[in-house]
């Protein structure tokens, strides 16, 4: 019997007979197939709705379809966006900013179950060598590779459909450095978790995605010795780099695909208060999209190498963005960023009421003030022969308490790279 289901209702073994977009526009089969790895799974997820699935059980037993799933919308990824409108970016607002944030649905989340830890580890990475190679183009005067960028992109939105807090974690123990190719990755990353916390559709997900990932390109035609430069800028100097945004844009036009994407990273250092650049338009005149870059953005260079510097950490940068919330930046926006990465971000350090330090690894939808936490050291800060990952929104765990966020510096010999290879977050996973 023929069952026509949603992608996400997908599990391994299940046959699967015709595909809404056809075979002639499949990405790898030509004939039906039984679905077997997460790498397909991914594939499916990133071109299909609807498939169709051969089955032995009686049609009514099965989960029913809604009819916009039975005939989903087409929606063109390269369609250009007109230019920023207060009546535009109000619907664009209140779809998916009004979006219910409650738990995903059982579907959804045993996606999981079917997206390897291992494919998220190597979309962050490969993703990260991509761009690499697309920045060297970029600065030899070359077109960007466009769909290599997109496949890229959209691997990162599966990873983040499938295995949000894995993705987030990685991309805060993973070395950081300096460069602008990991910088653009850690904010697509977030951005990504928080279009997802919006209920951001896929296709406006792999945009916001793609514009994270390319929002600051135009920075490689900036001189690098301005960019480094400790003392206070001259007026003409930060003029200067104030013109990366106009550079993103020239380059993002040289391809007919990216160029959609000006519509968004023209506008992301545009502030509510019109007190921005390039044009100074502020309010919901400003794309939503760019008005999530501009919290992104912010968040993560308050944040960036903090495991070796003097930069805040989380929970401080969260306390400044509220404090901006309706100058510098949306202020609805900010306090659904702040609901969506939780008191305790991932990756931030807290000490337990039980005299044990640990990371925070997930953040609990419904108790974002009891995050899950892996336990790691000892109050002194020394490891602990066997590592515990204790939920604390469990009814069985409520007098676990976290009583304080911990500094990296007062962890003796903290690595970044043991951390990842005791979570199974190390390349090699």
């Amino acid at each position: 019997m023929r069952q026509n289901i949603p992608v996400q209702q997908l599990t391994p073994g299940m046959k699967i007979i015709a595909l809404d977009i056809g075979w002639d526009k499949s990405p790898k089969w030509t004939q039906s197939f039984v679905l077997n790895t997460s790498e397909d799974l991914a594939l499916l997820l990133q071109h299909c709705n609807i498939v169709t699935i051969e089955t032995d059980s009686p049609e009514e037993e099965k989960p029913p379809v809604s009819e916009s799933q039975k005939h989903p919308r087409p929606v063109s990824t390269d369609q250009k966006q007109a230019p920023a409108t207060e009546a535009s970016n109000s619907a664009a607002h209140k779809q998916a900013e009004n979006k219910s944030s409650t738990a995903p649905s059982q579907a959804k989340a045993d996606l999981s179950s079917r997206v390897s830890k291992k494919f998220v580890i190597d979309s962050f990475h490969s993703c990260l060598d991509i761009l690499s190679t697309n920045f060297e183009r970029a600065r030899s005067g070359l077109s960007l590779d466009a769909s290599a960028l997109e496949v890229s992109s959209k691997k990162l939105l599966v990873s983040t459909l499938a295995r949000p807090g894995t993705l987030t974690l990685l991309s805060q123990l993973e070395e950081k450095d300096s460069s602008l190719e990991r910088k653009s990755l850690d904010v697509a990353v977030l951005s990504l978790s928080f279009g997802r916390s919006l209920g951001m559709s896929k296709a406006q997900l792999h945009r916001l995605c793609m514009s994270a990932l390319l929002h600051d390109i135009g920075m490689i035609r900036i001189p690098e010795e301005l960019l480094k430069q400790k003392e206070v800028l001259s007026i003409g100097q930060r003029i200067s780099i104030q013109k990366h945004v106009d550079h993103s844009c020239d380059i993002l036009h040289q391809s007919q695909a990216l160029r959609p994407l000006n519509s968004i990273v023209a506008y992301h250092h545009e502030r509510f208060d019109g007190t921005g650049y390039p044009a100074g338009i502020s309010g919901r005149r400003i794309p939503l999209e760019a008005r999530i870059l501009a919290i992104i953005t912010t968040f993560e260079a308050m944040t960036r190498n903090r495991h070796f510097s003097n930069k805040g950490t989380p929970t401080q940068a969260l306390r400044n963005l509220y404090r901006l919330r309706n100058h510098n930046f949306d202020g609805k926006l900010v306090e659904r960023f702040i609901q969506s990465v939780g008191i305790y971000p991932i990756g931030t350090l807290v000490e337990l009421n039980r005299q044990q330090i640990g990371m925070v690894t997930d953040i609990t939808r419904s108790a974002r003030s009891r995050p899950k936490v892996r336990c790691l050291f000892d109050h002194n800060g020394k490891p602990l022969p066997k590592h515990q990952e204790l939920d604390l929104a469990d009814d069985g765990l409520r007098k676990v308490n976290i009583t304080r966020t911990v500094e990296p510096e007062e962890i003796p010999d903290l690595s970044l790279q043991m951390l990842a290879m005791e979570l199974g977050l190390n390349r090699a996973a």
